[in-house]
């Protein structure tokens, strides 16, 4: 389950140039939104296809650089939680009741050695993940021959929202669209000590 989960988790973020037209600025920037705003909530979905086939649905709670995610097997069953911040993940399989630090994730999917966690992060808000200036991160997804699309259209009120990111691995034939459903922006912070406190169980 960890495996499948977070494949399709790390895949989204393998940016590289997309067949679609992509608005590469957001309307309003991260720091904006959080000016604006202290925690965000929200739900949305996976489609895997390629070897690796597969739907999951997931809910998500996010302030400032700290984003958390519980995805949902196809039952409806808690199957895997997610801790993000700006610089760490770490993900605890329910199912196996087995915990998994930022190193045993970064070693059993290389490919998140060039990325950074809080693109998750960035993405739930709404804010397309930063993939310029990087030249590691770059050449890596080149490597790779990984490429992304984002999609935009109404979501919470906005007309050209970031809803969306289509992945497809040439090398791998594997692809992964990634959908959000929802997301409620809130002037309200969020008590994010409930869920950290998970951790330690």
């Amino acid at each position: 389950m960890l495996y499948r989960v977070i494949f399709l988790l790390v895949l989204i973020n393998c940016a590289g140039p997309g067949n679609n037209i992509i608005l590469r600025n957001s309307q309003k920037s991260y720091v904006e939104l959080n000016d604006l705003y202290k925690s965000c909530k929200g739900k949305g979905k996976i489609d895997s296809f390629g070897e690796i086939k597969g739907k999951l649905s997931f809910s998500f709670m996010s302030q400032r650089d700290s984003t958390f995610i519980v995805f949902n097997d196809i039952i409806g069953r808690k199957a895997l939680l997610l801790w993000v911040t700006s610089n760490i993940i770490t993900a605890r399989d329910l199912i196996k009741n087995k915990q998994y630090n930022y190193d045993q994730i970064k070693y059993m999917f290389p490919i998140m050695h060039t990325i950074e966690p809080n693109d998750l992060t960035r993405l739930v808000w709404g804010i397309q993940p930063e993939s310029r200036g990087n030249q590691k991160r770059s050449e890596s997804r080149k490597k790779n021959k990984s490429k992304i699309n984002y999609v935009r259209d109404k979501l919470a009120g906005e007309k050209r929202s970031l809803v969306g990111a289509k992945f497809y691995n040439k090398e791998s034939n594997q692809g992964v669209n990634v959908e959000i459903t929802s997301r409620d922006m809130q002037s309200e912070p969020i008590n994010m000590k409930k869920v950290w406190k998970l951790l330690k169980y």
